[in-house]
């Protein structure tokens, strides 16, 4: 069920954009406030959708380098580096 929401304090500066914005859209006000809100939402879950298969994808990789034999320890190689550096 739609829902009716209002927003208060509309700076005059971003109520004309959106007003001019919506006339070039051939959209009413409300019509043009709701396509964005839609279009910023859908964004946000792209990039969150985006931001947890990279993550998906960087513990698959953990996981696959853990794996192999012989693979030196991430620590042990930083440690080793540093103590290079420091000497």
């Amino acid at each position: 069920m739609p829902q009716t929401m209002t927003v208060r304090n509309v700076d005059d500066e971003i109520y004309s954009r959106l007003s001019t914005l919506a006339k070039k859209q051939r959209r009413s006000l409300n019509a043009q406030v709701l396509a964005i809100l839609e279009e910023a939402l859908m964004r946000e879950n792209a990039r969150a959708g985006s931001v947890a298969d990279l993550l998906a994808e960087a513990e698959r990789i953990r996981h696959t380098v853990r794996r192999r034999k012989g693979a030196p320890d991430s620590a042990e190689v930083l440690r080793r580096a540093r103590a290079e550096r420091g000497a």
